[in-house]
């Protein structure tokens, strides 16, 4: 049995890059989902400067919508998820450095 390869992030059409798989926060910059839901908007794109506190992605959980923030000051190094997908508690929804 050979195992599966890691997720990497792709580029996609829109500027965004979207992994094959979510990976769960690990990083300092990883903007994290608060709970489960459902990924409603990403409000960045690769390679942008973002500010602390500054909104990333919106998601929906139990019909309303959440804002997740940027942890840090830094450039938008990597986007895991994009309108749609299904998310879980500490997923790295986008990661900043």
């Amino acid at each position: 049995m050979v195992a599966a390869p890691a997720p990497q992030a792709t580029p996609a059409g829109d500027g965004a890059a979207v992994a094959a798989g979510i990976p769960k926060a690990t990083e300092p910059g990883d903007a994290v989902a608060p709970m489960a839901g459902r990924v409603v908007r990403v409000l960045v794109k690769l390679d942008e400067a973002v500010t602390k506190g500054q909104t990333v992605v919106v998601v929906e959980a139990m019909k309303l919508e959440s804002e997740v923030a940027a942890p840090i000051d830094g450039v938008v190094q990597a986007i895991y998820v994009a309108p749609g997908d299904t998310i879980t508690p500490e997923d790295a929804l986008v990661r900043i450095a």
